[in-house]
C-alpha cells in the first residue's frame, strides 16, 4: 500500500480523523506552551517565544505525520516479530532526531529540557495509534 492510500484511508476513518487532528491541534498548543515555560527560566521573552512557535508548529505538523508514518511502518512491519514496537520506535526516532536538530539550529536555550517530555509523550502517541491501527485490522 502506497503513502498516499495509507494517507486517505486514514483521513477517511471519520472518528479517526478527527482523533488525528484534535491530537494536532492539543500537541501544538501545549508544546508551544511548554517550551515558552522552560525557555523562559534560561533566556529573555522573545527567545522563549521563538523556541514555543518552533515548538508548536513542529508538534502540530509532526503529530498528523506521526499517523501516517505508524500506518505505513506498521503495514510494512505486520509479518515481523514483535509487530507492534516497530511503528514506535521508527517514528518516534527519526521525528525525535529531526525535533532535536530543528531546536540545535534554532539555538533553543533549554534543549534538553524542551524536547524531552515532547519524545516521551510521542512515544506513547506512536504507541496508542498502533494498537489502535491492529486493533481496527481484525
Amino acid at each position: 500500500m502506497s503513502i498516499s492510500k495509507m494517507g486517505i484511508k486514514l483521513w477517511l476513518m471519520g472518528s479517526s480523523k478527527k482523533f488525528v487532528v484534535l491530537g494536532a491541534l492539543i500537541a501544538a498548543s501545549m508544546w508551544g506552551g511548554w517550551a515558552y515555560y522552560v525557555n523562559l527560566q534560561k533566556s529573555d521573552a522573545d527567545q522563549a517565544l521563538q523556541a514555543a512557535v518552533v515548538q508548536g508548529l513542529y508538534s502540530g505538523v509532526m503529530t498528523l505525520y506521526m499517523s501516517l508514518s505508524v500506518l505505513f511502518i506498521a503495514n510494512k512491519t505486520s509479518t515481523w516479530k514483535w509487530k507492534n514496537i516497530w511503528p514506535v520506535l521508527g517514528t518516534s526516532g527519526h521525528t525525535g532526531l529531526a525535533l532535536a536538530i530543528v531546536h540545535f539550529v534554532n539555538h533553543t536555550p533549554a534543549l534538553l529540557k524542551t524536547i524531552s517530555l515532547p519524545i516521551l509523550v510521542s512515544i506513547i502517541w506512536c504507541s496508542i495509534l498502533t494498537r489502535k491501527h491492529y486493533s481496527q485490522r481484525v
